[in-house]
């Protein structure tokens, strides 16, 4: 999904034409080190491809929700989250 530039670039837009309070990301525990590769590249292309649309302001993740906490063995994936310089984590559910 990460990887999908057409579909970065048309989340991008979305985030450009509805200019939203917040933009957060939400990731799955259950996916390890993956969601945090899915948090990066995410935030990366919002700003990438929200500076490209003329008179746009660059915008990034502005938060993050962790789900499925409960089912995790290892705190490496959210220790992971919590280094990525986000304004700060949104929640956490079960």
């Amino acid at each position: 999904m990460q990887d999908n530039e057409p579909l970065m670039r048309a989340l991008s837009k979305l985030v450009t034409v509805n200019t939203p309070d917040k933009i957060v990301f939400v990731g799955e525990a259950l996916v390890g080190n993956e969601a945090v590769d899915q948090l990066s590249k995410f935030d990366r292309s919002l700003r990438d491809f929200s500076s490209a649309t003329p008179g746009a302001e660059q915008r990034g993740i502005d938060g993050m929700i962790l789900t499925k906490f409960d089912t995790i063995v290892s705190w490496s994936t959210p220790r992971s989250f919590l280094s990525f310089p986000s304004e700060h984590v949104v929640s956490r559910s079960r």
